[in-house]
């Protein structure tokens, strides 16, 4: 079956959190691609753990992610940004140090 379509809004949505994220100090994703829920799937790989979020219009202000790994636990579930930004910020910082 076909995924689908991702509209400009939701890239706009993803630039925008991706924007934040980089300014927080989190590194870039190691992979950016199209999710087949219509959205911006973004993963990281950081320290053992991986995260994966998905980002689009329809979830404002919130992202789907799923943890792995074990700093983190296994964990998914629908996030406020911010919040979702804060716990990334500090599993970047534990990865780097």
């Amino acid at each position: 079956g076909r995924g689908r379509a991702i509209t400009k809004r939701d890239c706009e949505a993803a630039t925008d959190f991706l924007e934040v994220a980089l300014r927080q100090g989190i590194p870039e994703p190691s992979v950016i691609s199209a999710s087949p829920l219509g959205a911006v799937a973004l993963t990281w790989r950081l320290g053992k753990n991986l995260v994966y979020a998905e980002v689009c219009q329809k979830h404002q202000g919130k992202v789907y992610y799923q943890w792995g790994g074990p700093t983190v636990g296994d964990k998914e579930g629908l996030a406020v940004r911010e919040d979702f930004l804060l716990r990334m910020s500090s599993l970047a910082d534990q990865s780097s140090s």
